[in-house]
């Protein structure tokens, strides 16, 4: 399949010039990446509810406080979204008494990153005072969103 094709110009020089076949490729590669582009913006900000966990979600291994919640933040270098997200994150933590934001490089803690199953920066976890993971998000959240999950992880 050849996509473009030289036809001569007025000048003698070639011109590219679109087959007609061609714009239904390039109508389908359009189309595709409109798809994708509202599948992307579908998960950004998306909150998953966490089952409760046997295991202590390792605040120790972040240096966080014991006994309050926290707004654990994976982020990676060069990540535009990740500083989005702790400005978000920090906000609320400041409208709330015992609440923490606290960021990790997920290149620094790839072992806790793995353990709970971090795919994409930034992913926020929200672990309550029980060192429970309550909440995850992917993506950056609404202000909206974090303001309900600390509620919810303050609660209990």
């Amino acid at each position: 399949m050849t996509a473009l094709h030289a036809a001569p110009a007025a000048s003698g020089l070639p011109v590219l010039a679109l087959l007609e076949g061609d714009a239904l490729v390039l109508g389908g590669v359009l189309a595709v990446t409109a798809a994708f582009a509202l599948w992307w913006r579908a998960r950004q900000g998306r909150v998953t509810d966490v089952a409760p966990d046997a295991k202590a979600f390792g605040r120790a291994s972040l240096g966080a406080p014991e006994g309050t919640t926290l707004l654990v933040e994976f982020t990676a270098p060069g990540c535009v979204p990740c500083a989005q997200t702790k400005s978000i994150l920090t906000s609320a933590a400041q409208a709330h008494d015992g609440v923490t934001v606290v960021v990790a490089d997920v290149g620094d803690h790839l072992d806790l990153a793995r353990a709970h199953r971090v795919l994409r920066a930034p992913t926020t976890l929200v672990v309550d005072a029980q060192d429970r993971v309550r909440h995850r998000i992917s993506g950056v959240p609404t202000p909206g969103d974090v303001e309900a999950l600390i509620d919810d992880a303050v609660r209990t």
